[in-house]
């Protein structure tokens, strides 16, 4: 069983990766054919993966699409394999470079190994439609 301090430890070190951009990083992180998915009302999100759909492909369009100029956890709470993560994040859009704040809860499903097998993300998707409409992403 995965220690909590461990599973903290390697959320630590993905949202790290994230912040940075480092798709190879993050890739260490996730499991073989582990999955995405984005909640909410999907249906207007142009280019933004909302899922279920695989988790590096997803996560590398979302690297690609938006840069966080800061990546801040408020809570990581961990239950044996699960965690939640609720994050405040200052991000740009890629190419538009529309710069925007907002909230963001990821809950993430780790196997024996400590990788992630599912990362589900709760985020502000009438925000990103509305950014989506007006051309910006």
């Amino acid at each position: 069983m995965l220690a909590p301090d461990r599973i903290r430890q390697i959320v630590e070190d993905a949202y790290a990766a994230r912040q940075r951009g480092d798709t190879d990083a993050l890739a260490r992180h996730f499991a073989p054919g582990a999955i995405f998915r984005l909640t909410g009302d999907c249906s207007r999100l142009g280019n933004f993966p909302a899922g279920p759909s695989d988790a590096m492909e997803a996560v590398t369009a979302l690297v690609d699409g938006v840069t966080f100029a800061t990546l801040d956890p408020v809570r990581i709470l961990v239950d044996g394999k699960q965690a939640a993560i609720h994050y405040a994040v200052r991000a740009t859009l890629v190419p538009s470079g529309h710069e925007f704040e907002t909230e963001i809860a990821d809950f993430l499903t780790f196997d024996d190994d400590g990788r992630i097998t599912e990362l589900v993300e709760f985020a502000d998707t009438g925000a990103i439609a509305h950014l989506a409409g007006s051309g910006l992403i």
